[in-house]
């Protein structure tokens, strides 16, 4: 990870941090949809989050998830 000329890396701990949520809830999704035998064909996670203040934690932390499998929707809204 490169740093910063003003120093610190260029990826901030809040960025890898929404990274791993959005990993964590595409890999959730994949795995219980093979627990129920259908197959997913995309996952598009969108994450939203404030980090209004320098070492503070983040709010208004909202996240968006689509899903298109070969099953139905109801089964679809299940599995999020």
């Amino acid at each position: 990870m490169p740093s910063e000329a003003s120093g610190g890396s260029s990826v901030s701990g809040g960025e890898l941090l929404m990274l791993a949520l959005t990993t964590c809830s595409c890999s959730d999704a994949y795995r219980e949809a093979g627990k129920q035998r259908f197959s997913i064909e995309s996952v598009e996670v969108e994450v939203r989050r404030g980090f209004h203040t320098e070492g503070k934690a983040a709010t208004n932390l909202v996240y968006h998830r689509r899903i298109k499998a070969d099953t139905n929707d109801g089964t679809i809204r299940d599995l999020m």
